[in-house]
């Protein structure tokens, strides 16, 4: 417990936020997020429901997400006709998280 609250301390009067030296430390960094799990999940929960009722050839798995990444992104970056209807708006943040999934499928 004394760890933890020294931690705290130290994090807040700024001991962890100072700028690197030259002297080749590397801090350390969290994990980056799942771009991948993070897309599954928007595309399960904005569009799934209706592609399973109208898209049938079109539900998004874990499996396929990757093959239809081209067309994901041309329906909702480049045309903005996904997803349909006044109901699926994607936030802000679901659609930073699906740009991160696939800038990270174009860099590979």
């Amino acid at each position: 417990m004394k760890h933890l609250i020294l931690l705290s301390i130290m994090f807040v009067i700024g001991v962890f936020n100072r700028p690197l030296s030259t002297n080749n430390i590397v801090p350390y960094s969290f994990p980056q997020e799942n771009t991948q799990e993070n897309a599954y999940i928007i595309l399960m929960d904005q569009c799934n429901g209706c592609h399973i009722t109208k898209q049938r050839g079109m539900v998004f798995t874990r499996d396929n997400m990757n093959r239809y990444s081209l067309a994901i992104e041309q329906q909702v970056f480049v045309k903005k006709r996904m997803p349909k209807g006044k109901k699926n708006k994607l936030t802000s943040t679901e659609l930073n998280k699906l740009r991160l999934w696939l800038d990270s499928l174009n860099n590979h």
